[in-house]
């Protein structure tokens, strides 16, 4: 029998993106209505991200009334990002 060589875990290629429904329950175990309502991850450029999303309705344009998302991604490290990572996530867009 073949054996994979990462041990059955799921690895992310360049630009994958998981996105998960967020139950707003925050790590003291209360609710907190204005957090995101799917968060996950996002590999781009050998770097991981956090990203955040949104259900919101729009209130003008074409299609007042309809769902949509608006999120953010923000670098997955707290330590400073790099020129590159700011160049990279600047040129990112949802």
């Amino acid at each position: 029998m073949e054996t994979s060589s990462n041990n059955g875990k799921y690895q992310p290629k360049n630009g994958d993106i998981s996105v998960f429904a967020n139950d707003k329950i925050n790590k003291d175990g209360v609710h907190n209505p204005a957090a995101a309502d799917y968060t996950g991850k996002l590999l781009l450029d050998g770097t991981e991200y956090r990203v955040k999303f949104w259900k919101t309705i729009a209130k003008k344009g074409q299609n007042p009334g309809s769902v949509f998302l608006s999120g953010n991604v923000e670098p997955k490290q707290t330590a400073e990002t790099t020129p590159e990572q700011k160049a990279t996530l600047e040129a990112f867009t949802l």
